[in-house]
């Protein structure tokens, strides 16, 4: 049940994503908040625009954390400066403005996928543990809902 949920928040989250991006562009519309409003309505669309900013300062904190995990573990520099680092960085890149974000995504995001490919090549071919051994790694007692 939980795999069909998942889909479902999904494609709805994308259909009302495409939706409210293709009015926004049709308005030529500044802001979210216009196709928003046009589409929920007033009232809705006003409910609407303060779950969107919760729900994206709340992906935002988790990122600024998984950045200064990251950063804790890949260079042992505290949690807070990795977060930092990364909070500097983030604000760095929504000064540079839209369009130069779009060719910085351009340029990086090939070169992410042909390292993702490299790397699971590589560990694929020649695994650090037998994919035979994987199970005996696994304890999913530790887990808080088992298989995850």
């Amino acid at each position: 049940m939980s795999y069909a949920a998942v889909i479902l928040s999904a494609v709805v989250i994308m259909f009302i994503g495409r939706q409210a991006a293709k009015l926004g562009n049709r308005l030529d519309a500044d802001s979210h908040l216009e196709p928003t409003k046009l589409l929920f309505g007033e009232k809705l669309g006003a409910a609407v625009d303060y779950v969107l900013v919760f729900f994206l300062y709340g992906v935002m904190i988790i990122m600024l954390a998984g950045g200064g995990s990251a950063f804790q573990e890949s260079f042992g520099v505290p949690a807070w400066l990795g977060s930092l680092v990364m909070a500097i960085a983030v604000l760095i890149t929504l000064t540079m403005g839209f369009d130069k974000i779009l060719v910085a995504l351009g340029a990086v995001t090939p070169a992410l996928i042909i390292i993702v490919i490299i790397i699971a090549t590589v560990n694929m071919t020649n695994p650090s543990v037998p994919l035979s051994e994987v199970g005996t790694y696994t304890d999913i007692t530790k887990t808080p809902t088992g298989i995850w």
